[in-house]
């Protein structure tokens, strides 16, 4: 995610600020003796062109935002989960840099520092006029990335520009990239980070019960329930079918086995039902079951053998 965060601000600034328009101008490399050769080189059609550092100094948790609140999903018997993405404060040093301070040359015409202030206060205000950071309008008609996350091409991407307790190190930084005491816009942004969907391991859920009450409303809960059951090859019940079609036929739903056999059906009222089952190579069988499972009743009331 963070390789997107940068393209975002890199997006931002050259957009709006016409004296960075090319991408050449805005690096994310650290300002040491590296980047100030690189500055004292860049050339463009007009002259020599100013550059801004944008260095990612830190990152840390931002575990005010953290959630256990996970994502699941069944589907065909199978279930899956999301885990809830996790927020990281990525904290910037933002320089400017105009080749003439970078010349060992004194001319007392020449103020790059007045120019790297105007620089500054471009980046200050355009940073501003962006908070929150939305992706999807950050890069606009263009679109996004083709590798750009969908899931969060319209999140809202909390800006600090300034914060007020300034970054700590800052003596530190420019001591370690060993230049002289220079302003930076301190910037922090919080973005997310996204984890992929996790398949649960283990069986299907047999039977599971929901009760649903109106808040101040006297009377019984409502009851639905959650059924789950496996298809396997009747004279070898170890091997499950997967692929095989159940079909619940008094609610018309309908459920494809996964790759461990599994099936499950939610949101089902009290009652009796008809399962229909069929797989190419395999006889159709329809059994008839109830919800929920009767007293002394199988656990394994809801799988079904299948003959060929």
């Amino acid at each position: 995610m963070f390789h997107h965060l940068n393209n975002l601000l890199r997006r931002i600034i050259t957009e709006q600020i016409a004296a960075l328009s090319d991408e050449d101008q805005v690096r994310f490399e650290p300002p040491d003796q590296g980047w100030r050769t690189y500055v004292a080189n860049l050339i463009g059609e007009g002259g020599p062109l100013n550059g801004l550092n944008i260095y990612l100094a830190d990152m840390r948790e931002n575990r005010a935002l953290r959630s256990n609140e996970r994502i699941r999903e069944s589907s065909n018997g199978g279930f899956t989960e999301i885990p809830p993405p996790r927020y990281v404060d990525c904290h910037y040093l933002i320089s400017a840099w105009n080749p003439a301070s970078l010349s060992q040359t004194s001319n007392p015409a020449l103020e790059p520092t007045m120019v790297e202030m105007a620089l500054l206060s471009d980046v200050t205000r355009v940073l501003m006029d962006n908070e929150p950071m939305i992706p999807r309008r950050v890069y606009g008609e263009t679109g996004l990335p083709a590798d750009f996350p969908e899931a969060v091409a319209d999140a809202e991407f909390d800006v600090t520009v300034l914060p007020q307790e300034g970054f700590s190190k800052l003596a530190e930084f420019w001591g370690t990239v060993e230049w002289r005491w220079k302003p930076v816009v301190y910037l922090v942004v919080t973005a997310p980070v996204l984890f992929t969907t996790r398949a649960i391991e283990g069986a299907a859920v047999v039977m599971k019960e929901i009760r649903l009450r109106q808040r101040d409303v006297a009377g019984s809960p409502q009851r639905w329930f959650q059924i789950g059951g496996r298809i396997f090859e009747a004279a070898n019940p170890q091997n499950l079918i997967a692929g095989a079609q159940v079909r619940l036929v008094e609610r018309d739903q309908l459920a494809t086995t996964n790759n461990r056999g599994q099936f499950s059906f939610t949101r089902l009222p009290e009652g009796t039902y008809t399962l229909e089952v069929s797989r190419e190579g395999f006889a159709d069988q329809t059994r008839s079951i109830r919800v929920p499972i009767p007293p002394g009743g199988s656990p394994n009331e809801y799988d079904v053998g299948l003959s060929q």
